[in-house]
Order: C-alpha cells, then sequence, then structure tokens
C-alpha cells in the first residue's frame, strides 16, 4: 500500500514556526475536528433509518386521511331535493300509519318520514287528503 500517514500534529506547525501553522488532514487518530467513524456510524444509521420509517408513516397517514375525508364527502352529497318531486324520497324508509276517523283528511297523516341530507335534515309527510287546502278563510296575522 502507498499511503500516507499522519503524524499527529507538530508543536512547531501550531507555534507557527512552519509554512502552514496550525493545518492538519482531519484524520489524526480520527478525532480531529470531530471525524470520529463509530460516532458518525451510531448517529447516522438510527437516525436516518428511524427519520426514514417516520417520514413514511407520516405520508401514509396523509395519504389516508385525504382519502377518508373525500370518500366522507362524497357519500354525504345532498340526496334530497326540495323541489316538489318526492322520487329522491324512494330509498327512505316511511312509516304510515291508519285512518282516523274523526280527524280531516286533509290533515290526517298516512306516512311520513325522516333523513339526513349532507348537514340537513329532510322531512316527509303524506296526508289522506289534500295538504293545505283550505277556502283561506282562517288567516292568522302576526305582528312584527
Amino acid at each position: 500500500m502507498n499511503s500516507k500517514v499522519t503524524r499527529g500534529i507538530d508543536i512547531r506547525k501550531v507555534h507557527g514556526n512552519a509554512w502552514r501553522p496550525g493545518l492538519t488532514n482531519g484524520l489524526t487518530n480520527g478525532m480531529t475536528n470531530g471525524l470520529s467513524n463509530r460516532a458518525l456510524r451510531r448517529t447516522g444509521d438510527k437516525e436516518g433509518k428511524h427519520g426514514k420509517i417516520f417520514a413514511v408513516v407520516v405520508l401514509c397517514f396523509l395519504v389516508l386521511g385525504v382519502f377518508a375525508v373525500l370518500t366522507y364527502q362524497s357519500q354525504q352529497r345532498n340526496t334530497i331535493a326540495i323541489d316538489g318531486n318526492f322520487e329522491d324520497w324512494q330509498g327512505v324508509a316511511k312509516h304510515s300509519k291508519e285512518r282516523l276517523r274523526d280527524v280531516p283528511e286533509n290533515i290526517d297523516i298516512s306516512e311520513y318520514a325522516s333523513t339526513e341530507s349532507g348537514r340537513n335534515v329532510a322531512f316527509y309527510a303524506k296526508v289522506y287528503g289534500n295538504m293545505l287546502y283550505g277556502d283561506g278563510r282562517y288567516i292568522v296575522e302576526v305582528p312584527n
């Protein structure tokens, strides 16, 4: 082998009696300027490996979180539209009751249901007669 070996720090070089005072090549016993192989290997391997694992775990949670939010929002779309068309209530379970003899058919509820629609709650009611039917005689005025 044809390698150079550093003999350490020469006192004359430290005190400035040489051409380049105080300089070494960093290989004096492996400790000059903190270049110990043992210390570098110990901190580099463990911290690097744990840091990479931590980064992968955080990235997985972020991707999973975005996917979960998008899936939840797509399931919570407004399924009930208040437009007079009751076809969007086909998938909602409705409850029915028997006709009462002494109640007028225009206010006697025959079917009813409720459901969550996004952030809203929607109600469905059906009567035996015509809902909100009347001759308009009874008007209630509410003062402001």
